[in-house]
């Protein structure tokens, strides 16, 4: 009886675990979902330090940059 209640708790605890993972990885136009977001990529480029800690969640894609909480393309930043 041991070996099923260890076989359905992990069972569960897997399901949970696929279900948690793919959850909030759709990301608004011209950001993409990371693993590791960092810093993120300002514009203008925002003269700060960093600390550069990781966390999953959208960050701009490749050829854009961030401002005023949306992802522009690098040609359009003001500046």
């Amino acid at each position: 009886m041991g070996f099923l209640t260890l076989s359905v708790v992990f069972l569960v605890a897997s399901l949970y675990c696929a279900q948690v993972s793919s959850t909030q990885t759709d990301c608004p136009p011209g950001a993409e979902w990371s693993t590791c977001t960092g810093c993120g990529d300002y514009c203008p480029v925002k003269d700060m330090s960093c600390l550069a800690v990781c966390g999953s969640g959208c960050k701009c894609g490749s050829g854009y940059k961030l401002h005023n909480n949306r992802c522009i393309p690098k040609a359009d930043c003001p500046s």
